[in-house]
């Protein structure tokens, strides 16, 4: 590989975001920005417990006892590339011009950035099906409750659902799961609106609620008489401006194909209440979208480079996060 490619691509990689992956999956563009660590592993502050607060009059002493609120959880880094290669005759194709090398060079980026957004969508909704370390934290393992319904386990970053507790002896690192039993209950705005309020309190709660495309046409379906309750004229923080998009209870719903969905096995059908303002992606400071030089594939008239990505999905509050399960899709009975 020649100096020209090297340089443009180092040139190219610098002048673009590395949180650039983002965009492509609505979900990820709703979550804050991701944050950057390094170390042994990802620390998450979490607070589970208030601290007291007394009432008194004039100099009455303080009776309070000292309160322990605050842990952390701890999560493991996960590593993940995106190859991408270069051929001879694409160098050929190129020669000689400088523009035309840049712009392979964006593509070539700009297809790794849409391949993280796809195959961290594919974790974040799938089952966890990957050896240990190979993917991001998937929301079922975030939303598990700690009867582990969803037989995730019960250790969510280091922190097990059944002991943190806080001051009233609520399990606060415990989701909710909504079981709707199969027997043809389907995802009708009742169950919506239940769902959204059982890890709702006041401004805490879940920021969207994600769904299979059909899914969300069935529930689209279901309102067809009142579909004003569920139409709104959505905005560019969620959707883009004047788009008609659909929300309950204040939070946009939204279609994405990663999401489980079968149109014959019940138990397999999901809905997610994510709250974004607590699920988050951290990646490693020196090891976010890292490009990796172009070196010569063996036997082959061909270059080989990638961008490494180290990090994970973590949550500092899962109760207020939700998985709807085990329903007939099409159905609309509560």
């Amino acid at each position: 590989m020649d100096n020209t490619i090297q340089a443009i691509t180092y040139t190219v990689a610098r002048t673009r975001n590395p949180n650039l992956w983002i965009n492509y999956n609505f979900l990820f563009r709703m979550m804050d920005k991701p944050e950057e660590q390094a170390g042994e592993r990802i620390q998450v502050p979490v607070v589970y417990a208030q601290h007291p607060v007394e009432k008194f009059v004039g100099m009455e002493p303080s009776t309070a006892a000292r309160t322990e609120w605050q842990t952390a959880a701890y999560f493991e880094w996960t590593t993940q590339r995106a190859p991408m290669t270069y051929a001879l005759i694409d160098k050929l194709k190129n020669s000689g011009n400088k523009q035309s090398i840049i712009g392979y060079v964006k593509s070539l980026m700009t297809n790794s950035e849409k391949s993280f957004a796809d195959s961290q969508a594919t974790d974040f909704c799938g089952s966890g099906t990957e050896a240990a370390l190979r993917q991001f934290n998937y929301f079922q393992h975030v939303a598990n409750n700690a009867a582990n319904t969803l037989a995730t386990g019960t250790v969510f970053g280091t922190l097990d659902k059944n002991v943190l507790v806080d001051n009233n002896g609520v399990k606060v690192w415990a989701g909710k799961v909504k079981d709707l039993a199969g027997a043809g209950h389907g995802p009708t705005r009742t169950n919506l609106i239940t769902s959204f309020f059982e890890v709702a309190d006041g401004d805490y709660g879940p920021t969207v609620c994600v769904m299979h495309p059909e899914v969300l046409g069935a529930v689209v379906s279901f309102s067809a008489g009142t579909s004003s309750a569920l139409q709104r004229y959505v905005g560019r923080d969620k959707l883009s401006i004047g788009f008609v998009g659909y929300e309950i209870e204040g939070i946009p719903i939204h279609g994405d194909r990663h999401m489980p969905f079968s149109k014959t096995v019940e138990a397999t059908n999901k809905i997610f209440f994510v709250d974004t303002k607590s699920t988050k992606v951290i990646v490693h400071a020196d090891c976010n979208m890292l490009l990796e030089p172009w070196a010569k594939l063996p036997l082959q008239q061909a270059w080989y480079a990638c961008r490494v990505l180290a990090g994970n999905t973590v949550c500092d509050d899962p109760r207020r996060n939700l998985v709807v399960t085990n329903f007939a899709w099409n159905t609309n009975t509560d």
